[in-house]
Formats: structure tokens, C-alpha cells, sequence
């Protein structure tokens, strides 16, 4: 048996098993249940093993034929992603794009860099729908969402993380003209301090340096539960805050104690499912990841 065509019988195999029948099979892979027959016939002589015990009513899997089931279903799925994905390369990228994200995403990371989106993509038309509750991207009709923090667990969803999230101190050249620099965490007790405070709380910060990591617990004369507006009190010399290093990236605004960062969670896009992803999908994911990385 040359190699096409046990891939073929492999594959016919995979579907039986996954559709527990060889009519609902047949309707799938568009070939006759007496074709596949054969095929499942030809591939357990020449593996020298039964796969399949079959009924008149069902089809079961031997066990020798989960173990084999389970190691080839990943790779033919890989297959064929990437006959999606070599298909998907020769088609155009084009139509229109919904796209739900958060207000300080929109702002700090894709209003930047929309004029070059636009003169790679022109077919593409875009539409932004900028919010901060997590919408339903199949009931309502959304291509994919940005969304910050932690790897998504949403079940039936994908996702491909843009950037891992970066954060540091910052502050205005006039606040550090009128006030000084901090020469070490301890020093920010002396500061006009801007924080995150939700309804659970100050938000403390876990800040990674060079011995380590330092918690400080903020105490900010100044509490939002906002970055935004964090961010702009920072820009107006109001005080030193904690900001995403994209959202500080081109402002003027100076990094206090920069050998400190806070690190954890992400910017990631998700999207509804990895097979058959539209090549607007696919672009527009793609651009991001090297547009915003660049950023540094």
C-alpha cells in the first residue's frame, strides 16, 4: 500500500470513529459506507489488527483501536489545519471585520496603528465596538475580542496572545521637576500616589527588581477604578501611577524606578473556533502581534 493511500484509510478510520458510524461518516467525507468499508478492511490488514468491531446497528472501537484513534485523530486534524491554512494563504483578506475591545486597547493600541492596517488591507473594513463587558462573540455575531488578563477558559474558544502585560511606574517631567525622583520603592511613601481601588480594594504593587520582588501597598491620595483616567491624571502631573507600558508609549511620560515592572496576564485575541479561521481573522491577529511587540 503506497503512503496517499493509507493517509486516505487513516483518515476514513478517524471519521468512523469520531462519527460512530460509517453513514454519518460517509455523508461527511462525501464517499460511499461501501468505500469506506474497504478502506477500514485495507488499513487493519495491513496494520495486522482489528479496529473495529462492527454491528449490523453500531460500531465500537477494539482497544486497539482507541489507543490507535487517539494517537492519529491530532494528526490528522493537523493536516488539516494546515490545508486550511495553505488554502486560506492564496485567498484574499477581505470584507468586514466585528471586533469587540476594551476602551484602553482601543486607545492605547489600536487607533495607532489603523492607518497601517489599512494600507496593507484595503478590502478589509473594520468595525470596532469598544466595551467593557465580555460580549458573546457566536450569539452576537463578533469576528473575534481583545481582551486583557488571564488565558481565557471560555470552552469552544481560541486564543493567541498579542503581548504579555508589562507595567510601570510613570509620572510627568513637571511632577518630577516640582517633587524629585524615588531613588528606591521606599521612597514612594514620600509621593503623591495614583491607584487602582475597585469596590474589592487598593490594588497593591507586586513590582519585580533587581532583588526580587517588593509589594507595595499604595497609599494614593488619588483612587480610580479606571487606568484611563489614571492615566491621564499621570500625563496632568497629579502624581506617579501605575500604567501598561503601551499606554505610557509615546506620552512624554517618564518611568520611575524603571528597573521595576509588574508582570502577569496578557493581551489576547480570541476568537470562535481554530478551523476554517477567515483570512480577515487570521491578518488582522497576525498584524497586531507585530505591531504591538515592536513596542517593545
Amino acid at each position: 500500500m503506497d503512503n496517499l493511500t493509507q493517509l486516505d484509510d487513516v483518515v476514513a478510520f478517524v471519521e468512523v470513529a469520531r462519527a460512530s458510524g460509517f453513514a454519518a461518516a460517509g455523508r461527511v467525507l462525501r464517499v460511499p459506507r461501501s468505500t469506506l468499508s474497504r478502506q477500514l478492511q485495507r488499513l487493519e490488514e495491513a496494520l495486522g489488527v482489528r479496529l473495529l468491531e462492527r454491528t449490523t446497528r453500531t460500531v465500537r472501537l477494539t482497544e486497539a483501536g482507541q489507543a490507535y484513534f487517539h494517537r492519529c485523530s491530532h494528526a490528522v486534524e493537523l493536516i488539516a489545519a494546515a490545508n486550511r491554512g495553505a488554502r486560506d494563504a492564496g485567498a484574499l483578506p477581505r470584507g468586514s471585520l466585528r471586533v469587540s475591545t476594551p476602551f484602553d486597547v482601543a486607545r492605547d493600541v489600536l487607533a495607532a496603528v489603523m492607518p497601517e492596517f489599512r494600507r496593507r488591507y484595503p478590502d478589509i473594513e473594520l468595525r470596532f465596538e469598544i466595551t467593557q463587558r465580555r460580549v458573546d462573540l457566536v450569539r452576537e455575531g463578533f469576528d473575534l475580542a481583545l481582551r486583557g488578563g488571564m488565558p481565557m477558559r471560555d470552552s469552544g474558544l481560541v486564543t493567541r496572545k498579542i503581548t504579555p502585560s508589562v507595567m510601570r511606574l510613570y509620572a510627568s517631567p513637571t511632577y518630577l521637576a516640582a517633587h524629585g525622583t524615588p531613588a528606591d520603592p521606599e521612597s514612594l511613601a514620600e509621593h503623591d500616589l495614583i491607584g487602582f481601588v475597585s469596590a474589592e480594594g487598593a490594588m497593591s504593587w507586586q513590582l519585580t527588581g533587581p532583588n526580587g520582588v517588593v509589594t507595595i501597598e499604595p497609599r494614593s491620595w488619588l483612587g480610580v477604578n479606571e487606568f484611563s483616567f489614571i492615566r491621564a491624571a499621570v500625563l496632568a502631573g497629579a502624581g506617579i501611577g501605575l500604567l501598561q507600558t503601551i499606554a505610557a508609549f509615546g506620552e512624554g511620560l517618564h518611568p520611575v524606578l524603571p528597573e521595576y515592572a509588574m508582570h502577569g496576564g496578557a493581551l489576547w485575541a480570541v476568537y470562535p473556533s481554530a478551523r476554517r479561521v477567515p483570512p480577515k481573522v487570521r491578518v488582522f491577529v497576525d498584524f497586531l502581534i507585530e505591531r504591538v511587540r515592536a513596542l517593545g
